[in-house]
């Protein structure tokens, strides 16, 4: 649905406007889970566990008629045949390399299931795009990374979703195993990043316009570094309220920089593109995500010690570096 949401989004608004329309959906985004955490915690102290599904029903059922009546196809590609060498190759590379990070932490680096699925996932992605420049109707175009926005913003959400994603699971550790903060109360603390996140996505859409996608990109990936030397500080120094102030500088600057980032991608193709675009971008921020949670958690580990969390935060901050790079060559 990701995909498929941004893509409608993008076909239904011009191109100077979508930036805006992406704050509006980054909005909702990262501001339905602070409803989910705050509706959460009293429909399990009240009904139990298993509501918190049952509640999905309704919801998704809504979801679905709404869907069905309001929204409008976007424009079709004329019926081409599925490019199943690229599809495979695809899912050989990403899920070799998602299973190595995923299981590095679990079984160790040494491991041999993981080395051998890490060796793979290169030459799994190599063979991907020999079968690409051959494919009649490749899976992905290759032309899409001659492109200088599409190359830069993959590149800026990979850094910064590292980053942004691998701080938001080493933190509450550090609140829990350093602090000695309870799981309700560290939660509440959380809250501060996705909302911050959601209520500043909106504003960011219409400063954007004003000022362009690369500086607002440029900016908002910075205070993502930011956020990680300060919780590099708030670990090393025990601060609760540093804790906090990274916690909004996160949000501040993941709100400002996913509507540029990801409107640039879709302003540099034809609308009939919109999908496989935004499937891509879906793809790699998600695969800095998975990297940014596994090494940073393997990082920080579980240890009462502040400082292999400071070491944790100060990879996430190199990261993020990525991610400044990557927002400066947009156009």
């Amino acid at each position: 649905t990701g995909p498929a949401s941004m893509a409608l989004i993008m076909q239904a608004y011009p191109v100077t406007d979508r930036v805006k329309a992406m704050g509006w959906w980054s909005l909702v985004g990262a501001g339905a889970p602070v409803f989910g955490i705050v509706a959460g915690a009293p429909i399990i102290d009240t009904f139990g566990w298993r509501w918190i599904f049952v509640g999905q029903a309704p919801l998704s059922l809504t979801a679905l008629l709404l869907a069905t009546v309001v929204l409008r196809e976007t424009p079709r590609r004329e019926r081409e045949p599925l490019d199943v060498a690229g599809a495979a190759l695809l899912a050989l590379s990403t899920v070799s390399a998602l299973l190595a990070l995923d299981r590095g932490r679990a079984w160790g680096w040494g491991h041999p299931v993981v080395i051998s699925t890490a060796a793979v996932a290169p030459f799994a992605f190599a063979g991907f795009v020999r079968a690409e420049r051959r494919a009649p109707h490749p899976l992905l175009p290759l032309e899409f990374f001659a492109r200088r926005n599409i190359t830069a913003s993959l590149v800026a959400q990979f850094g910064s979703n590292f980053a942004y994603m691998g701080g938001f699971i080493v933190t509450p550790l550090l609140m829990q195993k350093v602090f000695d903060y309870s799981l309700k109360t560290t939660g509440y603390v959380m809250l501060f990043r996705p909302l911050t996140f959601s209520l500043f996505a909106p504003l960011a859409g219409y400063v954007t316009v004003r000022i362009g996608e690369r500086a607002a990109a440029v900016a908002s990936t910075a205070l993502v570094v930011v956020s990680m030397a300060v919780f590099a500080l708030a670990a090393g120094m025990g601060s609760v309220p540093l804790v906090i102030a990274g916690l909004v500088l996160s949000g501040l600057g993941m709100g400002g920089s996913s509507p540029s980032l990801v409107s640039s991608v879709a302003n540099a193709v034809d609308e009939r593109d919109l999908g496989v675009a935004n499937a891509a971008q879906s793809m790699v921020a998600q695969l800095g995500v998975v990297a940014g949670i596994q090494l940073m958690s393997t990082i920080a580990g579980s240890v009462t010690d502040a400082g292999p969390y400071v070491s944790a935060y100060l990879l996430g901050a190199a990261a993020a570096l990525l991610g400044v790079a990557g927002s400066a060559f947009v156009r």
